[in-house]
């Protein structure tokens, strides 16, 4: 049978958020109160290889750091994430061998989930991610075949439906927005941990303030004779 292989690769996501502040709340005794907000977009430009075309959503998240309370040492407290929605994003082929009632072909989809930071030393020094976190980065797929109805490629995760020649993804991220960063566990005055004094804050809102952490979602969609 003659082979026909159409790749399409590229990186539908890059989620990106300033990570920094929105500090408020911080008391520390004194009664200094700073506040600082921060923000980030998702610009996604469609790639098309011959029969394929991958596509996807824009989206946007903010991260908040705060104390959770006046005195809150807790480093599992105070991080919160907004508007880290669900991901959708398409699949076309407009070729017959593929989707026809007497298709010679098929579509095979991997994809994979990682991170990125603009400055991931000062990043490692005051936050880090969850398990819940860093099970969703964790997700990967590889070769598999999509079908022409409905399909789950990763349970509670990535699922799809099929119609007129788009398979639409919906990546599931995670919900519990207070669960997917943490304060570094250990606390050193000045250098890391969740901040303790104002000059603590003060170190932090400097090394992490206009910051990127950034969600890249990488999928690569191929076309194989059965």
């Amino acid at each position: 049978m003659k082979k026909k292989l159409l790749i399409a690769m590229i990186p539908v996501l890059g989620m990106g958020a300033l990570v920094g502040s929105g500090f408020s709340a911080w008391v520390f005794g004194d009664a200094a109160t700073q506040t600082y907000g921060f923000g980030g977009s998702i610009t996604v430009t469609p790639a098309t290889t011959g029969e394929l075309e991958l596509a996807c959503t824009t989206n946007t998240f903010t991260i908040t750091l705060d104390q959770n309370g006046e005195g809150n040492k807790d480093a599992t407290k105070g991080v919160t994430v907004n508007g880290l929605d669900d991901i959708t994003f398409t699949l076309k082929s407009a070729e017959q061998t593929v989707i026809g009632e007497d298709a010679t072909h098929k579509v095979q989809f991997s994809f994979s989930i990682s991170l990125a930071y603009s400055d991931e030393a000062s990043f490692d020094k005051y936050l880090v991610t969850t398990a819940t976190m860093d099970t969703f980065v964790g997700t990967k797929v590889s070769n598999a075949d999509l079908l022409l109805g409905a399909g789950t490629l990763v349970e509670n995760t990535l699922t799809y439906t099929y119609s007129a020649g788009t398979w639409t993804f919906t990546l599931k991220t995670p919900t519990d927005t207070t669960d997917i960063l943490n304060y570094y566990g250990t606390y050193e005055a000045l250098t890391s941990g969740k901040p303790q004094t104002w000059e603590d804050w003060n170190a932090m809102n400097q090394a992490l303030s206009g910051d990127k952490f950034t969600v890249n979602l990488n999928v690569t969609a191929k076309v194989v004779a059965k």
